[in-house]
């Protein structure tokens, strides 16, 4: 589940929650999740003036809260994929560092290569997560390491950044159970790293790769999907066909009762957004 501190209330909360910790909230708000950094649970949190938190202690909490999601099942997601994902495999190789420019200022990129039965992946690192990465490809450790990837999006290419957490072979079940296999122990032990001379990149190519489209390549499109277009509003019609609800998984919903109700999915949603749609 996501929970939500705005910004007018971050210097009341920051000093009261520590990562790791475990906390009794009270007096939150809930709402529909949306956005583009959003979990699997159909409601989000959000922290008021009058929410309070209370340390507490419980073992059946875990610690990181991982959800995995089987390697198969991953590369069969789109582009389009609402909800962010956890992700465990070995790093088998690390291409050189790169920069992209962003409001004026240089963030430190790295992409990643991970592979399980045959699958190859790679995923794009930022700012912090880059420095980790260097670290332990300067470490020289003989055996691959493992990594869990938190709350990433999937885009492209899988894009860690802001929320995510980069865990490198943590004492949890599912990585000692891989460090155990007999694929681990079969794949090369020695970590490839692929040199090579600085690069400056935009910021378009690495956060809004979405395909762009002018208008009449719109009208021509085939297929569903989703498109960046530049273009300048004549005029707004007072009808309500140009909007409509949707499910989480992009589809329209209709009003039933006091919910909807998703043929796509096919059963009742609380979770809806407004979508627009193009003439």
């Amino acid at each position: 589940m996501y929970a939500s501190v705005g910004k007018d209330l971050i210097f009341v909360f920051e000093s009261l929650i520590s990562k790791g910790a475990v906390y009794v909230f009270t007096y939150f708000g809930v709402s529909n999740k949306c956005g583009l950094y959003c979990t699997s649970h159909h409601f989000r949190l959000f922290f008021q003036k009058i929410t309070t938190i209370l340390p507490s202690f419980c073992d059946a909490i875990p610690l990181y809260g991982i959800k995995l999601v089987p390697f198969r099942k991953f590369m069969e997601y789109s582009s389009q994929h609402p909800f962010l994902v956890d992700v465990a495999r070995v790093i088998t190789g690390v291409e050189g560092e790169r920069r992209y420019v962003k409001n004026d200022k240089l963030i430190d990129m790295l992409v990643i290569h991970i592979k399980n039965d045959g699958l190859k992946l790679n995923i794009t690192v930022f700012g912090e997560m880059v420095d980790r990465i260097k670290a332990l490809v300067a470490a020289g450790e003989q055996q691959l390491p493992v990594v869990i990837f938190q709350f990433a999006r999937i885009n492209n290419f899988l894009n860690i950044m802001y929320g995510a957490r980069l865990l490198i072979n943590p004492d949890v079940p599912k990585v000692v159970m891989l460090r155990k296999s007999k694929y681990y122990r079969e794949i090369s032990q020695y970590l490839s790293v692929l040199s090579g001379k600085l690069a400056y990149i935009n910021e378009d190519e690495v956060l809004y790769s979405t395909e762009k489209k002018t208008i009449k390549e719109l009208h021509a499109a085939a297929d569903v999907g989703f498109y960046v277009v530049l273009a300048t509003v004549l005029n707004v019609e007072p009808v309500l066909s140009w909007w409509y609800k949707s499910c989480v998984c992009s589809m329209k919903v209709e009003a039933n009762a006091d919910t909807y109700f998703c043929d796509d999915c096919n059963k009742d949603v609380n979770n809806v957004v407004d979508r627009y749609d193009s003439n």
